[in-house]
């Protein structure tokens, strides 16, 4: 083979180890980042579907020449410029856009979800006074503390066998778990593109150096205030410390660190201001805010924000700081929407789109429930009746009736941007 034919199968070779093809969906996930790439025509999908089937160049091109009916030589360019474009560096850079359930998209044709959040422990070290582990705030207490390694297991080739690459660790504080570094072990071998959701505070430079060497694409850390709001809801002296000096050591170490704060009825714009300039001090470039939401039968009114604030916190932040905010969990927008036009709310760039639990992405429990989110105490069924069988027959149906039968919405401008945000009060079992 001569070396044009080498390059060539490079990368071939390199499309396939950075993407997973989801044919159901046509979108390649990226293995590591952010880099998801949706096919729009039939001949993109061609090309893919060639590459994943043949995995060598000059098979693949045949192929593709034959079924178009030209010449080779004619579709070289496209195809090279095509495989070039899915290479290219400028698509590790992280570019907005909305969650939710995309335009692209059919969703009756998704047959398995695109993300998986896994909660492995129920031990955790903080004890804030809004978390939204339902069973903190529940009578029963049970025995089991932690998802057993063999049902980890289970769980990441179930999903890696349906195109599943997306992996979101979560707790409780999931680095509590006994068996965490065999985990992550276990995910990283496989390919999933990993999420870690954690206080940080029990991120040392060893464990550190270990989720880099496991290649984690994100850690998630929980910041909820300045230092009194911090350490008021977590109950937890010199946390608010200890979770910055975790930030700035993954910072340092090139770990990408998405901070997630929680927007409650105390915070003000003042407080979360000088927040933001802190944590661009500190080289912070991804931050979260959860509005705080009822988490499945538990709900208490003195946590909730008033969402009607959103517009003027998020226009100062926009003008004061480079950073990419994100306000997750799907707001109702019907609050004032009478008075918006589609452009406007366009423009609330924001606020991510819509809730894609249950359709997307789901939630498996630190007992091995199926749930499609982790704030819902409301079950579809256990990963030993297999996760895509509760998906297909549970979960997707479930969320798209719910989607399909909003009376109250289906004459509002902003219907198609939330979908009447939040649907955890509308389930009520499966």
């Amino acid at each position: 083979m001569n070396n044009v034919d080498t390059n060539d199968n490079n990368k071939i070779f390199n499309v396939l180890s950075k993407y997973t093809y989801r044919s159901d969906l046509h979108i390649l996930f990226a293995k590591i980042g952010n880099r998801n790439v949706i096919l729009k025509n039939a001949t993109s999908i061609k090309f893919i579907e060639e590459i994943y089937n043949k995995k060598d160049y000059n098979k693949t091109l045949n192929n593709i020449a034959y079924y178009y009916g030209i010449k080779k030589e004619k579709i070289k360019k496209d195809f090279d410029d095509f495989i070039d474009f899915l290479l290219k560096d400028c698509l590790n850079n992280f570019t907005f856009q909305r969650e939710g359930l995309p335009s692209e998209i059919d969703l009756e044709k998704i047959n398995f979800p695109l993300s998986i959040e896994v909660e492995i422990t129920r031990r955790c070290n903080w004890n804030c006074k809004f978390c939204y582990n339902t069973w903190k705030h529940s009578d029963e207490y049970p025995n089991t503390l932690d998802l057993s390694y063999d049902k980890f297991k289970n769980i990441i080739n179930e999903s890696l066998e349906n195109g599943c690459t997306s992996l979101k660790i979560s707790g409780g504080e999931p680095t509590l778990h006994p068996k965490f570094n065999n985990f992550i072990e276990y995910a990283s071998e496989m390919g999933m593109n990993i999420s870690l959701f954690t206080n940080g505070t029990l991120l040392d430079e060893n464990m550190i150096s270990f989720l880099k060497n496991n290649k984690i694409s994100t850690v998630l850390i929980s910041l909820l205030g300045l230092q009194n709001q911090h350490e008021l809801y977590t109950n937890i002296y010199n946390s608010y410390n200890k979770t910055i000096r975790t930030i700035e050591n993954l910072i340092k170490n090139n770990i990408q660190v998405s901070v997630e704060t929680i927007l409650s009825a105390s915070s003000t714009i003042k407080e979360i201001i000088e927040m933001g300039n802190i944590l661009t001090t500190i080289g912070v470039k991804h931050w979260n805010f959860m509005p705080y939401v009822s988490t499945g039968s538990t709900y208490d009114s003195k946590y909730q924000y008033n969402i009607k604030q959103l517009p003027q916190l998020m226009e100062e932040l926009y003008k004061k700081y480079n950073i990419d905010i994100r306000v997750v969990c799907s707001q109702k927008l019907c609050l004032n929407t009478s008075k918006l036009s589609l452009d406007d709310l366009n423009q609330n760039k924001y606020i991510d789109g819509n809730c894609g639990a249950g359709i997307l992405w789901i939630s498996i429990s630190y007992n091995g429930k199926i749930r499609n989110c982790p704030h819902s105490d409301i079950y579809a069924g256990t990963i030993e009746e297999g996760l895509k069988k509760i998906y297909l027959t549970k979960l997707k149906p479930h969320i798209l009736n719910i989607y399909n039968n909003l009376d109250e919405c289906k004459h509002c401008l902003g219907y198609k941007e939330c979908r009447g945000g939040c649907h955890l009060n509308k389930i009520k079992n499966y």
